[in-house]
């Protein structure tokens, strides 16, 4: 169609950074198409495009879609001398991209011509795509946080407020809208909250408020409850915003005074264990005192104990030594009155009346000595006290003699069969002695 390559027209037509082509409605056919046309649907040349166009895989949809779309378009274009459109686009090598159709009419030499112009546009989808889905994604975030948000202007009113404010704050959305913040914050704290406001709206940054202080908000109804809140900013078509983070502390709060009150009581707690310890310990002190004494006491009654059970151990012995003494003491007394009788039996005529009258006195002698002994037995006392008293008598040694044969005579009484007791004796002497004892002895 042109003529001239090097023409205005020509390289204007060449070198526009969209598909252009001339299309000839009556023949269904493509006259002229651009280079950059052609690089861009990755053709060799237009007799290739034209074919690629012909079997239908220019667009991505079915065909009898594309017959009815390319009436509706030349029908359009026809009627308003121009139509524009989106639509998806397929290359050579099967690469999709969107494109915007537009599609003039034009009369050269008589003969009528559509000019047709595709654009890719896939940044443009790409970015408006991108926009849509984090315009949605933050409307998600911002309508489902679990934490209030209230958006204000730089004149502190309120252009926006989420699902979660609407909860903590029991107003509505449409109540809030275009109201001043102070709306939300008890009236003890509005002006002090002016004057912040303003100081914060010449140096903004982000920061958090409440920390390390009770700071309030209001509900609907002037139900003031306590908050934490964090602030940041952004600026928008040279409008200064501020976004309040808002938390609902009403549990932290009740949980901390809980655990205040936990605190004092432990500490209540802690001062009466204090104090019951150290009764513990006066007591355990006391205790310990009066067990020591105890055991002192102990030890002294263990002394007196063990001296008592000496001496009962001593009186034991004594009493041993004094049965034993006893039963000697008295059998041979006893024996010589047994054997003294029995001889006297024996002698039955008057003749024997001598004989009878010696053993006679034997009994009465040995009489007396049981009486001595018993004399000397129950005076226990004077025995251990060292009392008894000696009876010392000179004995001539006739004398002496006869009292030894008197007492061989009375163990002879006691002797077992085979045992035999013999005197024999010098001449005696005079002895000062103990009749009595020396018999015992």
């Amino acid at each position: 169609m042109f003529r001239d390559e090097n023409s205005f027209f020509a390289q204007l037509f060449n070198h526009t950074q969209s598909f252009v082509a001339l299309y000839k409605p009556g023949v269904n056919r493509f006259e002229q198409v651009n280079r950059f046309g052609i690089d861009m649907f990755e053709m060799q040349d237009a007799n290739q495009f034209s074919a690629f166009f012909d079997a239908g895989k220019l667009w991505s949809e079915s065909t009898e879609n594309i017959r009815q779309f390319l009436s509706d378009t030349e029908r359009s274009v026809r009627l308003n001398g121009q139509v524009e459109t989106e639509a998806r686009f397929n290359t050579n090598s099967g690469r999709t991209f969107w494109g915007l159709l537009r599609v003039d009419i034009l009369d050269i030499n008589g003969e009528e011509h559509f000019l047709v112009k595709i654009t890719n546009i896939d940044a443009l989808k790409n970015a408006a795509f991108n926009a849509i889905r984090d315009a949605q994604q933050f409307k998600a975030l911002f309508d489902n946080s679990t934490i209030g948000v209230v958006i204000t202007n730089d004149e502190g009113k309120i252009v926006n407020f989420n699902r979660y404010a609407e909860k903590q704050f029991d107003y509505t959305r449409e109540e809030v809208l275009g109201k001043e913040v102070e709306l939300l914050i008890p009236g003890s704290s509005r002006k002090k909250h002016h004057s912040d406001k303003a100081h914060f709206m010449q140096h903004p940054q982000n920061r958090v408020m409440g920390a390390g202080r009770d700071l309030f908000a209001l509900r609907k109804g002037n139900a003031a409850f306590p908050v934490e809140i964090s602030l940041s900013h952004y600026e928008a078509d040279g409008q200064h915003f501020v976004i309040a983070f808002v938390i609902d502390i009403s549990v932290r709060k009740k949980s901390e005074e809980l655990v205040l009150e936990q605190k004092a009581e432990l500490e209540t707690k802690s001062s009466e264990i204090e104090h019951m310890y150290f009764e513990l310990e006066k007591k355990v002190e006391d205790r310990t005192r009066m067990l020591k004494e105890t055991l002192v006491e102990l030890q002294c009654s263990k002394d007196e104990l063990r001296t008592a059970l000496v001496k009962e151990k001593e009186l034991g012995e004594l009493k041993s030594r004094f049965v034993t003494m006893a039963s000697h003491e008295f059998r041979t007394p006893l024996s010589t009155i047994l054997s003294s009788c029995y001889i006297i039996q024996q002698y039955t005529t008057t003749e024997d009346q001598p004989k009878r009258d010696r053993h006679l006195a034997k009994i009465h002698t040995s009489v007396q000595d049981l009486t001595f002994i018993l004399e000397d037995f129950l005076s226990l006392e004077k025995l251990e006290m060292g009392q008894v008293h000696v009876n010392f008598q000179l004995l001539s040694g006739s004398e002496l003699m006869v009292l030894l044969e008197d007492m061989l005579g009375e163990l002879k009484s006691i002797c077992k069969r085979g045992q035999i007791l013999q005197l024999t004796a010098g001449p005696l002497v005079a002895l000062s002695t103990d009749k009595q004892l020396l018999k015992n002895i």
